[in-house]
């Protein structure tokens, strides 16, 4: 993957992080088709976006109180996108 894919394909997996955050679904159009091939593809990089997220904020090496706030933290701001990745039945329905 050259740098400018790259920088394109994490500036679209924000973009699509923003925009569930704003709406409470999963964006598509014709850019991210491109980048991702397919809706499935998007749900693969947001899950990958999230387990960097947890590894950053609440990974293991953080002591027990500090990572169950963290976790409750990310959890609470991040809400919309977990239900989207959590809802695999309405992705294979749209695709």
């Amino acid at each position: 993957m050259t740098w400018q894919r790259t920088h394109d394909w994490w500036r679209a997996v924000r973009e699509a992080e923003a925009a569930i955050d704003r709406d409470g679904e999963l964006p598509w159009h014709d850019g991210f088709a491109a980048l991702f091939g397919d809706r499935h593809g998007l749900v693969l990089a947001l899950r990958y976006r999230w387990s960097l997220l947890v590894e950053a904020q609440a990974g293991p090496d953080l002591p027990g109180h500090v990572r169950e706030r963290a976790w409750r933290d990310l959890t609470t701001r991040h809400a919309a996108l977990l239900a989207v990745l959590d809802e695999p039945a309405r992705l294979r329905s749209r695709a």
